[in-house]
């Protein structure tokens, strides 16, 4: 007989393991998709989510909620980062900036301070250090602030846990902070940005923020943003040209053969006297701008100043080489009086509380000091003819004067994308470009991201969605899946998953026109961070 072996008894269980164990629950949930949700007040803010994998409706559930009026701010969605939501707050002209950090599980939330509280300051992004473990913002803060344009620019970063706020690297020069907020995509521990004011004179330029070492460098963009030539995208127009030179020139370029009017350089093309239409790519940009402001949450002061500083000079270039149609001057006009008026698409003459006229008049007149567009297309038409000649002794009208005859023209062959068009985000664990015009897609991964960083096509779709979809302004942030995509309409208020092996639609989410698809996701954490008791006692 052999004698049995008593059973080793387990370790008791310790109430810390179990809270690991609970606090690792949500990490097994899919990611989901952040909606803002409208239909309440303008100053409160409910956000909602939805599988990012099936865009399923009827799973949706309220994520974080603030009463309206909270903290004196109308709120919106900055950043998602480790089952924390970074929240913001801009006042009037979005010159204030006020930060607020939660956790919508734990019910955790508390304000982040600015770098500065005197000068203009912007959250360009939001990480988990790694080495650390400390949750950190990083900030872009101009030095000596005078009209959203100081001496110099910098950038901060502010750790949660540790209290503190440090300067990274030296000063760059001066940007110029009312352009577009920085968006930051993650990946691999980097953080990426294609719009930054730091970019916006660099060209074709991703801007990567290394979270590990903390420091910057710059990335190329794909090829079809960099001045490569794309011939399938590009065409020739013959004008008194013989067939067989035609055949010949379309053989060597590889183009297809094109009509007028057509754009170049940004700019309506043709042989004949242009008609209203050819103008709809000048008043679609307008439409682009007002797609991507959240108007509900501007005061009307607030919609005044981005229609002075966005609006009115959106279409500056234009209407310095040509006379526009009065027509797309209406149009344009059109939409930023709804905007000003209502914020949105539309506004009844009931909304409207002063003459159009009276508005564009100087604020010495009693007007808002907003810009007639047509008298400043003329102005624009004369503007260097007027400093050519008055005074005539410039310096600058001596240089003209002296300069030689210009060189033969050459022929140079150019496609560019502009930031507009790219979004970042990841294919197959790479990150990865998708370049957008239209029902156009070309996605490209980076295959090398620490080495050479070179871009590879992976795909190349012609996107023909259904209605409510007839254009594609935003693609998601990830792969959903193998071989989908999350494909969403300009507007924000519907979406689509797209199979991109198969080219067909596999599921729609139609949303209210007061909800709005935000390009984050989010996944649970039960983590309760002792940060929120620093910042609430700072």
């Amino acid at each position: 007989m052999t004698a049995a072996l008593p059973e080793e008894e387990a370790p008791p269980t310790t109430s810390l393991q179990l809270n690991d164990d609970v606090a690792r629950l949500p990490r097994r949930r899919p990611l989901e998709l952040i909606i803002q949700a409208g239909g309440g007040p303008v100053d409160a803010l409910a956000l909602h989510t939805v599988p990012l994998a099936s865009l399923d409706e009827a799973s949706r559930r309220c994520l974080q909620s603030l009463h309206p009026g909270y903290a004196g701010g109308r709120w919106s969605l900055a950043a998602s980062c480790d089952g924390l939501l970074l929240l913001v707050a801009r006042g009037p002209a979005c010159i204030e900036e006020h930060l607020l950090v939660c956790n919508p599980v734990t019910r955790q939330r508390a304000a982040v301070p600015p770098p500065s509280t005197s000068r203009m300051a912007r959250a360009c992004g939001f990480y988990l250090h790694g080495p650390s473990g400390e949750h950190r913002i990083v900030f872009l803060d101009n030095d000596e602030e005078s009209a959203g344009l100081g001496s110099s620019a910098s950038h901060h970063v502010r750790s949660l846990e540790a209290g503190e706020t440090r300067r990274l690297g030296p000063a760059a020069a001066a940007l110029h902070m009312y352009s577009r907020i920085p968006k930051a995509f993650g990946h691999r521990g980097d953080l990426h940005w294609i719009e930054h004011p730091e970019t916006e004179d660099a060209g074709d330029v991703v801007l990567v923020f290394d979270t590990v070492r903390e420091t910057f460098r710059r990335m190329a963009r794909p090829p079809v943003g960099s001045g490569y030539y794309a011939a399938d995208k590009s065409t020739i127009v013959p004008m008194h040209t013989s067939t067989d030179a035609v055949s010949a020139l379309q053989s060597t370029l590889g183009c297809q053969v094109g009509t007028f009017p057509q754009t170049y350089l940004g700019l309506p093309l043709s042989s004949e006297k242009l008609r209203l239409s050819a103008f709809t790519p000048l008043i679609a940009k307008t439409d682009r701008y007002l797609s991507g402001w959240q108007a509900t949450l501007l005061n009307p002061m607030g919609r005044a100043v981005l229609v002075d500083t966005v609006l009115d000079s959106q279409l500056v270039y234009a209407m310095s080489v040509m006379l526009l149609l009065q027509g797309t001057l209406d149009a344009v006009d059109r939409r930023r009086r709804a905007f000003l008026w209502s914020g949105e698409a539309k506004v009844h003459g009931a909304q409207c509380l002063v003459a159009w006229e009276r508005v564009c008049q100087p604020k010495s007149q009693g007007g808002l000091g907003l810009k007639q567009l047509a008298t400043q297309n003329k102005c624009l038409l004369l503007k260097l003819l007027h400093r050519l000649h008055v005074p005539g002794d410039s310096a600058w009208a001596g240089w003209v004067g002296r300069l030689p005859p210009p060189p033969p023209p050459r022929l140079t062959l150019k496609k560019n994308y502009a930031a507009d068009d790219l979004v970042l985000m990841e294919a197959d664990g790479m990150l990865a470009t998708a370049a957008i015009r239209g029902g156009s897609v070309d996605i490209w991964v980076m295959e090398d991201h620490d080495g050479g960083e070179r871009w590879t096509r992976r795909h190349r779709l012609d996107v023909d969605l259904p209605p409510p979809l007839p254009d594609v302004g935003w693609a998601s942030v990830m792969m959903v899946g193998q071989n989908a995509i999350l494909l969403r309409r300009l507007e924000g208020h519907a979406a689509a998953l797209y199979d991109l092996t198969e080219k067909r639609v596999m599921k729609q989410l139609q949303l209210s026109r007061t909800d709005y698809l935000t390009a984050h996701v989010f996944r649970d954490s039960l983590e309760r961070h002792a940060f929120f008791d620093l910042l609430e006692q700072s």
